[in-house]
């Protein structure tokens, strides 16, 4: 991947959230709030910050699954494609 997150930060590929449909065919839109999920796949990892002069390494690994908070997040077009950076204390789970 082109993209390299620094310090704490964690590049995600967001799932893709299905539009729904009633039962007479309309399709309802999604919201502006709604156009990203919670979870998704970790791209790319920070190596950490520094605390205390001491390297504290993000505990996440690329391509491990995670949900995490909603808005506490940046969206990034790059080559076509969004993504969220996101703050390590921004991870609620790591789904497995």
């Amino acid at each position: 991947m082109k993209l390299r997150a620094i310090n704490n930060s964690i590049i995600v590929n967001p799932d893709k959230l299905k539009k729904e449909l009633t039962k007479s065919g309309i399709i309802l839109p999604e919201t502006i709030n709604q156009s990203l999920s919670e979870s998704g796949e970790i791209v790319s990892v920070g190596k950490g910050v520094f605390k205390n002069g001491r390297l504290i390494p993000v505990t996440v690994k690329v391509g491990q699954r995670i949900m995490f908070k909603r808005f506490t997040n940046e969206e990034l077009e790059f080559e076509k494609e969004k993504y969220l950076i996101i703050q390590e204390e921004d991870i609620l789970a790591i789904i497995k």
